[in-house]
């Protein structure tokens, strides 16, 4: 366990590295060998979403800050690159992707919604 988490965490310093000096498809490579090491990697899976932003890809960007928060929702600052792209609509109107995104933006609402609402409902065990 110990070993993969190491190897995990080479790949995301990496990433991290190719990232900073503008290497994006080289820094998407080492994130996703990361992420298959450790799918709950939040650093990886927030600086995978930045990056496919910054390559214009913002439905993939979406996706990614999605399921971070899905693994942890306290203190995640991909709930801040949301609703960033959620409050600017000159990003979503500059997209290629502007009605495939606007779809996927819907979804992430009525998603929160459905999250909302199932963890204020009780448990209850048969």
């Amino acid at each position: 366990y110990k070993k993969i988490m190491y190897t995990a965490n080479r790949f995301f310093n990496d990433g991290l590295e190719k990232a900073s000096v503008r290497d994006l498809s080289g820094a998407i490579t080492s994130l996703r060998q990361c992420l298959k090491l450790n799918k709950n990697h939040i650093e990886a899976r927030n600086l995978l979403g930045l990056i496919y932003y910054e390559m214009g890809d913002v439905v993939e960007a979406l996706s990614q800050w999605v399921i971070s928060i899905n693994y942890q929702e306290k203190a995640n600052i991909a709930a801040d690159y949301i609703n960033e792209v959620k409050n600017n609509p000159t990003k979503l109107e500059n997209t290629n992707q502007d009605c495939q995104l606007k779809c996927h933006v819907k979804v992430i609402t009525d998603m929160e919604q459905i999250i909302n609402l199932f963890l204020q409902c009780p448990l209850t065990f048969i």
